[in-house]
């Protein structure tokens, strides 16, 4: 009994060696195009450990094949990766992830007086429920912006949206100069906070990415074109300060 005891105590550090050392260290970094990515919980479901990504997005965790990620924080949606043999072997794994809109309940005001003070009050709100249609009702309020109708655009986008989820057909690849297909895709707090692309050379910056590689132009290579941006804007930014 002892020696099978004695067994186990020596064979069970071992496996746990032998499990660990399977994984392997994956360099990563979460970004977002709307806000900024810092102290996000970055946690492996399958090796139950987890890590915190710095004040840039960047983190680091052991992984392998099959392995799920998972990413939350504060003001994000939380987010899963199952991990690939292309993502360990790629020289920093990007993953976007994206905002968590809070939607507020929509509220109705009446009898208003002008004076804060008394409105403050004796304001009745009442909460208006599912049946309140807020496009429907503003359709006719709202002014066109620049001559751009803000209520149908708003239909319109998310029709298209729609639309790309349903049809499967190979997309479309902009006919644009891939500097300004890039540079209409995000904003600049993307180049400028993200890849740390100073705002006056972000035109020299995409000229300087031009390499041909027009297939990252398309929608289903978004996060292949960002890990692609990441990667030129630290060769970029080592040569205009060397």
């Amino acid at each position: 009994m002892k020696i099978n005891f004695l067994f186990l105590l020596i064979i069970f550090p071992l496996c746990m060696f032998a499990q660990k050392s399977e994984r392997e260290l994956l360099k990563g970094k979460v970004i977002s195009d709307s806000l900024k990515v810092e102290y996000l919980s970055v946690y492996n479901l399958n090796a139950k450990t987890g890590n915190v990504t710095d004040d840039e997005g960047n983190f680091v965790i052991y992984a392998r094949p099959a392995d799920t990620l998972k990413f939350a924080g504060i003001a994000f949606k939380t987010m899963q990766h199952i991990v690939t043999a292309a993502d360990l072997k790629q020289e920093l794994f990007v993953v976007k992830i994206e905002g968590e809109a809070t939607q507020l309940e929509e509220l109705l005001i009446t009898d208003l007086t002008g004076n804060l003070a008394v409105d403050s009050k004796n304001t009745k709100v009442m909460a208006v429920g599912s049946k309140f249609n807020a496009a429907e009702i503003n359709k006719n309020l709202l002014p066109p912006a620049n001559g751009v109708n803000i209520v149908a655009l708003i239909n319109l986008v998310a029709g298209k949206k729609k639309e790309a989820v349903r049809d499967k057909r190979p997309a479309f690849i902009t006919d644009k100069p891939f500097p300004q297909a890039v540079r209409e895709l995000y904003s600049d707090r993307f180049f400028t906070e993200t890849l740390k692309v100073p705002q006056d050379e972000i035109g020299l910056f995409l000229t300087y990415c031009d390499n041909g590689n027009r297939y990252l132009l398309d929608p289903r290579n978004e996060i292949e074109l960002i890990s692609y941006l990441d990667v030129k804007s630290r060769e970029y930014l080592k040569i205009n300060k060397g």
